[in-house]
């Protein structure tokens, strides 16, 4: 978090105040939070968490929520392609991202009918 305060700052020193940025969930939410301190509006074509979800301050995604794509894509497996078994690897790396896509997934599955099998996370 401080490299992305540190990038903050040096941009409220040339005054920018609008940054097209924040390509993860992990450093959208750290990020937004300092935009709003700063009151610089920050814009995210990638971030999708939904930590980033409902809040009043100076983040906008151009994206749907991480929520919003992974029901969708489990109601897809399910009713489209005929899953009703599924295994889980992913990564924490940025897991802002990765956890609540797993847990929105999961939860749309599983009350279609669908079984998570297995997960791994690394």
């Amino acid at each position: 978090m401080d490299n992305i305060a540190k990038g903050f700052d040096y941009f409220e020193s040339k005054g920018i105040q609008f940054i097209l940025g924040a390509e993860s969930s992990s450093i959208g939410v750290p990020a937004a939070e300092i935009a709003t301190e700063k009151k610089m509006l920050l814009v995210s074509l990638s971030a999708t968490s939904n930590l980033l979800s409902n809040k009043d301050d100076m983040f906008i995604r151009l994206l749907p929520t991480s929520d919003f794509l992974a029901r969708e894509y489990a109601k897809y497996l399910y009713t489209s392609e005929g899953y009703k078994e599924y295994s889980v690897i992913y990564d924490l790396s940025n897991a802002n991202y990765t956890i609540d896509y797993y847990e929105s997934f999961k939860d749309e599955f599983e009350q279609l009918g669908g079984k998570i099998t297995c997960v791994i996370e690394f």
